[in-house]
């Protein structure tokens, strides 16, 4: 398995799986974490990037729920290729992602088709408390949904109730 992980369908149900332990670690030790979600619970289907490549994952696709939270499977996950067209195919929608080339925080929705292209998170800078914060710019990012995510789930709440 790769460092970003494995995604993969099963029936109805996206399946994510990645190692917590990177290096040696993972080879003597080996540890995982998973989730798992319904497509009946997927309000808002969208991608996102940020900062950290190229040593990290830095490119992400996000599901939504009615509850507003959502989670993320990496782009570079085993997998995703297959996963994102089965994906496409059970939602009746284009999927087509746009975001590889950015190398900064920046996102928007693939579906519902109602607010395609729309942004589905709003980034805030968190400004640093500390003096020695603001010398080194330490800072973070603090990620939303955005206002047209909302929307886009409260549209689309009452297929979603559960």
């Amino acid at each position: 398995m790769k460092q970003s992980g494995r995604v993969w369908l099963e029936g109805e149900v996206i399946r994510y799986r990645w190692p917590t332990r990177v290096g040696w670690m993972q080879r003597v030790r080996p540890r995982f974490d998973e989730w798992s979600l319904s497509l009946d619970r997927v309000c808002v289907v969208g991608e996102h990037t940020n900062e950290s490549g190229p040593f990290a994952d830095d490119y992400f696709m996000s599901f939504a729920h009615a509850d507003e939270t959502w989670v993320d499977v990496s782009r570079y996950a085993e997998g995703f290729d297959a996963f994102a067209s089965g994906l496409a195919d059970r939602l009746q929608a284009g999927l087509l992602t746009g975001l590889a080339g950015s190398t900064t925080f920046a996102s928007r929705i693939l579906w519902p088709e109602t607010h395609l292209d729309r942004p589905m998170f709003t980034y805030t800078t968190r400004k640093p408390a500390s003096w020695w914060g603001r010398v080194f710019d330490l800072g973070s990012n603090v990620q939303t949904l955005s206002p047209d995510c909302l929307d886009a789930i409260a549209t689309s709440r009452g297929d979603h109730d559960a």
